[in-house]
């Protein structure tokens, strides 16, 4: 699988902006609050959902099956209870569990919860039979009398009471999807689509919204794809998610071909459905050739603008929403040597930027440079690389690319039977120019992990991190600028039996600074998860967090406990069933000032399938409590609703 560019720049970011504010958890709790579900039976749709509580641009989440290297990215769009969700098909995952992280963008930048990914992550267990291995997510089922595959959910409410009113009074959301795959021979055609409606409206977000989307038809060597497409050509070219467009892929595994045009963000409602608009788009194409599959070489041209105005949820940018206008080139290659023991990389690339058109500056050009090497010998791996990106370079067709930095890492590991021992470098610093009137800031990050799998079911882990930051101007220290942070964690898993199973993990950071002591302080926090399955009739998963933050120099403390239950008890098999979903969160500031937040769902189900049989229908009588203590006031929201999700046909035919 290809790597993207994103994710070491993001996790760089992410480890800065926890080092230097100390503090970075609880304000992105401040802003989003995650719904995440302890588990969830595997084939259903994951809903991932976070509570909006300030303005922000956009809420991204990204998730990967446990054990993979990279993440998937979805937009967070309008979903039930005031919320903002996203939905991620578990069918076909040959993984325990799926692991995310959450990111949101604000006028104070972009911010990740949890703040160090991917040290720390949230989880949820896929609980049933795990697939027979080498199926995949897009393999085909069988036949049934009804091909197209049909998904739709709706929930009205009945009856609401609210201490402060936030959202209009009947509330409605639908969300209707569509999924039909069929192959023969070489032919393969592969439609899924999603579309919602909701009266429950966050920012300027349109009521009717088309948030997922993608139809791809291959034969052969070809293949055309429209709609949600993840172009990742090269890292400093395209990737991340938000490109709605259309592409064309030629590959034989000999010559490579790729021509695409997508929208640079995502726009509200119906629109982009096709070809995006051409203010907020980019265009542009790939030609590669593989030599004897060991060496292969593409050249990537892209031009194109962007208008974040038009994009869903853009609403409290301020002036950090410019119009921006580019072009970029750039030359990529890898070799794989020895049967692929040894992999090479590299890419150049040349742009000339816009970051704003509305004024006179123009484009300003400069280029980046990486270079990379990676050794696996068996038991022993090893990898290096180094970048360098000049202050003026910069894509249109990433939405999180982190410009003006030199990096070099390294890393190793050795795997011995069932314990794998693994350890990495990195040195980062911005201002590659040497700009005496920017901020220079330099990091080091060191990490250490030790893994045993001491049963099949069962492991255990260890890690040891430090954080070492200087930030300066002209020499002379930034306010919080040097800090080092240090920071060990700490993991255990359990199967007890095939039904049940409990993780612990936890965590303990430091901060010290030489030139600000108002910050130093330091962290404790521990989780604990149990899951209890029987088939067809009972999960009871209930999760338990604890942390504490304490600031050295004033002596203060902050606790916050944070628990969640996920409990379903079948009454009548294949036909009724009771169930509860809610969280309970304490915040204690060790002032006087204490929080409060509490969000419950729970209801009766009626499962339709015995006599629908084409599909299943699940008919709810639901009530959902929110209720918030803050600062002395307090926000109450009870409420009666009806839910319908009905589910028909497999989606895909011989």
């Amino acid at each position: 699988m290809k790597k993207r560019g994103f994710l070491p720049s993001a996790f760089f970011v992410a480890g800065a902006t926890t080092a230097l504010f100390g503090a970075a958890a609880a304000g992105a709790q401040d802003r989003i609050e995650p719904h995440a579900l302890p588990s969830v039976n595997r084939g259903e749709i994951l809903v991932v959902a976070a509570a909006l509580k300030a303005p922000a641009d956009w809420v991204i989440v990204f998730w990967r099956a446990s054990g993979a290297d990279e993440f998937a990215a979805k937009r967070l769009g309008p979903g039930t209870d005031n919320t903002l969700e996203a939905r991620i098909e578990t069918a076909g995952i040959n993984a325990p569990k799926i692991e995310y992280f959450f990111a949101y963008k604000s006028a104070a930048g972009i911010t990740y919860l949890p703040p160090n990914p991917p040290a720390a992550l949230f989880e949820t267990a896929l609980i049933g039979e795990l697939p027979p291995q080498g199926a995949g997510a897009l393999s085909v089922p069988a036949a049934t009398p009804f091909p197209v595959r049909l998904d739709a959910s709706a929930d009205a409410t009945i009856t609401q009471q609210m201490s402060q009113p936030v959202s209009p009074d009947p509330g409605q959301t639908t969300n209707l999807g569509l999924a039909y795959t069929t192959s023969k021979d070489d032919f393969a055609l592969d439609v899924q689509a999603r579309a919602s409606y909701t009266n429950r409206l966050l920012s300027n977000a349109s009521a009717a919204d088309l948030p997922d989307m993608r139809i791809s038809v291959t034969k052969s060597s070809h293949a055309i794809r429209a709609g949600d497409l993840q172009i990742a050509d090269s890292e400093f070219t395209t990737g991340g998610p938000g490109n709605r467009g259309i592409e064309y892929v030629f590959d034989n595994k000999s010559l490579y071909f790729h021509l695409f045009t997508a929208g640079t963000e995502q726009l509200q409602g119906f629109k982009g459905i096709g070809i995006p608009k051409a203010a907020a788009s980019f265009f542009g194409g790939t030609a590669g050739f593989t030599l004897t599959e060991a060496v292969t070489v593409k050249a990537i041209y892209l031009s194109g603008q962007d208008d974040p105005a038009l994009a869903a949820n853009a609403a409290g940018a301020g002036g950090i929403m410019n119009k921006r206008a580019g072009d970029l080139m750039a030359i990529a290659g890898e070799s794989r040597l020895f049967n692929s023991a040894l992999t090479l990389s590299a890419e150049y690339a040349r742009s000339n930027y816009d970051k704003d058109t509305s004024d006179d500056a123009g484009k300003v050009g400069s280029g980046a440079f990486r270079v990379g090497a990676a050794l696996n010998l068996g038991i022993f791996d090893a990898r290096i690389g180094y970048h360098d990106i000049g202050r003026d370079f910069n894509t249109i067709a990433q939405p999180f690319f982190i410009n003006d930095r030199r990096r070099i890492e390294a890393g190793a590991g050795v795997t011995i039977k069932t314990v794998r021992l693994s350890g990495s470098w990195a040195s980062e610093r911005n201002n590659t120019a040497d700009d005496p009137e920017v901020t220079t800031s330099k990091n080091i990050l060191t990490q250490l992990d030790v893994a045993w799998q001491f049963l099949d079911s069962s492991s255990v882990r260890l890690g040891y991190g430090t954080s070492r930051q200087d930030a300066r101007l002209n020499d002379n220290p930034v306010l919080q600028g040097n800090l080092l942070r240090t920071g060990f964690t700490g993991g255990l898993d359990v199967g007890i039996t095939p039904l049940i199973r409990f993780s612990l993990t936890g965590q303990k950071d430091e901060i010290q600074s030489e030139d600000n002591p108002e910050v130093e302080g330091d962290s404790l926090g521990a989780n604990l998860g149990v899951s209890i399955q029987a088939p067809d009739s009972l999960i009871f998963a209930p999760t338990f967090g604890l942390s504490r933050t304490k600031n050295k120099f004033t002596g203060e403390s902050t606790l916050m406990l944070i628990t969640a239950l996920n409990a379903d008890v079948t009454l009548v098999p294949k036909l009724f069933s009771v169930n509860v979903i809610g969280s309970l969160s304490r915040y204690d500031l060790g002032t006087g000032g204490v929080s409060n937040s509490s969000n419950f769902d729970g209801g009766l189900n009626l499962r339709l399938g015995k006599w629908i049989k084409i599909g299943e229908a699940v008919i709810s009588l639901r009530a959902a409590l929110i209720l918030t203590r803050m600062g002395g006031q307090e926000i109450k929201d009870h409420r009666i609703f009806i839910k319908a999700d009905i589910s028909l046909g497999s989606g895909g035919v011989q």
